[in-house]
């Protein structure tokens, strides 16, 4: 199933906006998204389990900030010309 590809510990973190070391952290003190070990060695994460758990943290202030991060730089893509107060 494509939504539910396994991405590795780089990929999780881009599609997180956060770093590797910060989810191995995360890790570390039984917390963050769910990861899978099927070798025993790598650390995978299932792209819909990262969904879920985005979703699940809530609005933050670091999450705000980097929602409308996002939502400037696809309207620059499209061309807009739209000013912010």
């Amino acid at each position: 199933m494509l939504d539910d590809d396994f991405l590795t510990a780089k990929e999780a973190a881009e599609f997180l906006h956060t770093t590797e070391s910060s989810l191995r952290t995360q890790r570390s003190k039984g917390k963050g998204p769910p990861f899978h070990k099927p070798d025993g060695w790598r650390t995978l994460y299932r792209r819909s389990e990262l969904e879920a758990y985005h979703a699940s943290c809530g609005p933050s202030g670091r999450r705000s900030r980097m929602e409308r991060a996002i939502a400037e730089k696809k309207r620059a893509a499209l061309g807009s010309t739209r000013v912010r107060p």
